[in-house]
């Protein structure tokens, strides 16, 4: 039955999981002594089955993209949790009738062993990925590391952004190429997946006025697109729209680097009343309004 409701209804997650949801919840209804990995494989597999019938319908990424992914990795912490307790238990599980347990337990035991390496390889395979080369080359758990390696002209105006107090407004370009463009010499824009896309406000958690084009997804099309075309009016428009527009965003700190050279050319502000120098390097010009 459970085949035909799958096929009927485009559902193959059912006939995937729905066995386990099915013994699983019969097993802890019988009191049967399945133990807490059962609850555990029950609730990732729920998850499974949940993401299939409910998502968020959103622009910042493809169908349900965002759902699945960020559920899926809930789903692994639970079934990897459960399969710490359901291995040992399946290696010391009686033998069957037509197996002699000896042996029927010799082969459990190298099942789980070809398992565990075999899923093992994917942890070393990928640690490079996943460990950052820290300022010496040495590995590290630092996420933020990188910026001090390979961006080191802009690394010391983001610091000093980060030891700013409370969460004062700033703008830089807005990231609303998908991509960065063609390689070459030149400077590429500002794209939504490049170190381009408000490098400062991202590591610093100090909001700019529009930020990556995800934004569409979270806050409408027209919103965000209202909020770069101000922007790009503060860097590029006349003195008075300038100073109105900061106003109204309540900016304090304007960010000047090869993202927003890159998107609007020779930026300088030094020459505009209310505004003055903050922090400066031969990369960054980080203006405050006064």
């Amino acid at each position: 039955m459970l085949a035909a409701v799958s096929f009927v209804h485009d559902a193959a997650v059912l006939l995937a999981v729905g066995p386990l949801l099915v013994v699983g919840w019969v097993a802890l209804r019988m009191d049967r002594p399945v133990g807490y990995e059962t609850v555990l494989v029950v609730a990732g597999a729920g998850l499974v089955t949940l993401v299939e019938f409910v998502y968020v319908k959103e622009q910042a990424g493809p169908l349900r993209m965002n759902t699945v992914f960020k559920t899926y990795m809930q789903v692994w912490v639970l079934w990897g949790t459960a399969m710490g307790a359901v291995l040992p238990a399946f290696v010391r599980w009686p033998g069957g009738v037509s197996v002699p347990s000896e042996t029927s337990r010799y082969l459990r035991t190298a099942f789980a062993v070809a398992l565990v390496l075999s899923t093992a390889l994917y942890a070393g395979l990928a640690l490079s990925a996943h460990v950052e080369g820290g300022r010496a080359g040495g590995p590290t758990l630092d996420a933020t590391a990188f910026v001090e390696r390979e961006h080191p002209d802009e690394a010391p105006a983001i610091r000093r952004l980060d030891r700013l107090s409370g969460q004062p407004n700033m703008i830089s370009a807005p990231a609303t190429h998908r991509y960065p463009g063609p390689g070459g010499s030149a400077p590429a824009p500002p794209g939504m997946y490049s170190w381009n896309s408000s490098p400062a406000a991202s590591l610093t958690g100090i909001p700019t006025v529009a930020g990556w084009h995800h934004e569409v997804g979270y806050r409408g099309t027209e919103a965000y697109l209202s909020r770069v075309r101000d922007v790009d009016a503060i860097y590029t428009g006349r003195t008075d729209r300038r100073m109105a527009l900061l106003e109204t965003y309540d900016v304090v700190y304007v960010w000047v680097g090869p993202a927003e050279r890159a998107r609007y050319g020779d930026v300088s502000f030094e020459n505009t009343a209310g505004v003055e120098v903050f922090y400066e390097t031969d990369a960054v010009t980080i203006y405050r309004v006064t």
